[in-house]
C-alpha cells in the first residue's frame, strides 16, 4: 500500500464509484421505462378509441360470474 493512503480512503473511494454506477444503470432505466409507457399511452390512444376503453380487460376470466349473482 502507497504511503500515506488507509484502507478507509481505498474503501470509500470504492463505494462511491459503486453508487456511481449504480446510479447511472438506475437512471438508464428509468428512462427505457418511460420511452416503453410513453409508447404504449401513445399506441393506446391512436388505437380503437371508444371501443377499447368500452372493453374491460378480463385476464382472470371472472367478468361473467359477476352478471351470474
Amino acid at each position: 500500500m502507497p504511503p500515506g493512503r488507509s484502507l478507509a480512503a481505498m474503501n470509500d473511494r470504492e463505494k462511491r464509484a459503486e453508487k456511481v454506477g449504480q446510479r447511472r444503470r438506475l437512471g438508464a432505466a428509468l428512462r427505457e421505462n418511460l420511452k416503453r409507457r410513453k409508447a404504449q399511452a401513445k399506441a393506446r390512444a391512436a388505437g380503437s378509441g371508444a371501443a377499447g376503453a368500452a372493453e374491460s380487460h378480463d385476464s382472470a376470466g371472472i367478468a361473467g360470474h359477476k352478471q351470474e349473482r
